[in-house]
């Protein structure tokens, strides 16, 4: 399943939640200005934020070996893409790992979303 420029605008926007540096005034307001240009409503916004960025990049909040500025973008959109496309089964086993996780670092990426989302 190949995504849509507007998914992956979305994509490259809600990554830079990831990265391994402040959320100031500018970033976000920056990062809301371009989401709220796309189509879509918060509700999606977070759904892909949560369930399909977030198993993806959670490791950033874990390995502090060096500042990362950005990620590499077609790199990014692939694992997106294989995420959506993977079997149901395979989500389903990966389910209580992933939740675990979130409830272990979710709270990092909902703190850096929330300026993000109050300004949409």
């Amino acid at each position: 399943m190949a995504l849509t420029d507007q998914e992956k605008t979305a994509y490259e926007e809600l990554s830079i939640i990831f990265l391994d540096c402040n959320m100031f005034d500018a970033e976000a307001n920056l990062i809301a200005g371009n989401l709220s240009k796309l189509d879509f409503s918060i509700p999606e916004l977070e759904h892909m934020l949560r369930y399909n960025l977030f198993p993806i990049l959670y490791k950033n909040f874990i390995c502090h070996i060096c500042e990362w500025v950005a990620f590499e973008e077609e790199s990014l959109f692939r694992d997106v893409e294989a995420r959506l496309a993977r079997p149901l089964w395979l989500s389903l086993t990966a389910w209580l790992p992933e939740l675990l996780i979130w409830w272990a670092l979710g709270w990092m990426v909902t703190s850096k979303w929330a300026p993000v989302r109050s300004r949409l």
